[in-house]
């Protein structure tokens, strides 16, 4: 049952809703579907299991929960780490690119490379990624140009 009243505020009038239920079930149901109607989904994180609010503004699979206090890391940000390897055990080209981008990475650390070669030379990588993915540019070929 649902009842409409005004309050009267420093600001003014503002109408309030007030719910009456019945059963513990039945408020369950109007919540579930007040969030539906807000875009509010529920769903169920696919590291842990447990279920969270999926905001319409962000879609993932992976809630906001802390899996681990040291580094603090939450279930979302394991699945992004897990994916990332995934894809570069599976995929040769990633796998060279990433290489690649450590030996890169690690010159420009010790000062080998300036900031602007380090990211000249990103942009050349990704380019050549971009090209052995589509299949434009054999394995071989890839190898030799992004180790440059």
């Amino acid at each position: 049952m649902v009842t409409r009243t005004g309050i009267e505020t420093k600001k003014g009038p503002i109408l309030c809703e007030t719910y009456h239920f019945t059963s513990l079930g039945a408020f369950l149901y109007f919540e579930l579907f007040k969030c539906i109607e807000e875009k509010f989904m529920p769903v169920k994180c696919r590291n842990c299991g447990r279920w969270f609010i999926m905001k319409h503004t962000t879609f993932s699979h992976y809630c906001k929960r802390l899996v681990s206090s040291n580094p603090p890391k939450t279930c979302r940000d394991n699945a992004m780490s897990h994916n990332f390897k995934e894809k570069i055990k599976s995929d040769p080209v990633w796998e060279i690119y990433n290489r690649a981008y450590k030996q890169h990475y690690a010159r420009y650390m010790k000062k080998k490379m300036s900031k602007s070669q380090f990211a000249e030379w990103g942009d050349y990588a990704i380019e050549l990624r971009t090209k052995a993915s589509d299949g434009e540019l054999e394995i071989e070929e890839y190898q030799k140009l992004i180790r440059i």
